[in-house]
């Protein structure tokens, strides 16, 4: 029987393995953004499994980003918001 490939989620999960010392490198107080970071490109597992990259570290990344901008587009709003009340 062969070898099974891995999943884009174990991709993810070994990127973000492979970058446990620079993760304890970190300041403690700076090791949660790290986290929240991962947090938010395994919420995109889905559409990193449909895109099947070889290398998903890009994508993975971009994934973050994206991720990122709709929150800071939500918050602008929210200021939006605020200050016109």
């Amino acid at each position: 029987m062969g070898k099974t490939n891995p999943t884009v989620r174990d991709k993810i999960q070994a990127y973000e393995d492979s970058l446990t010392n620079f993760r304890r490198a970190m300041p403690v107080e700076t090791q949660q953004y790290f986290d929240a970071v991962f947090d938010r490109i395994h919420g995109y597992g889905a559409p990193l499994g449909a895109a099947n990259p070889i290398q998903p570290k890009t994508e993975m990344l971009l994934a973050a980003v994206i991720d990122q901008e709709r929150e800071i587009q939500r918050l602008q709003e929210r200021v939006e918001e605020l200050e016109s009340e």
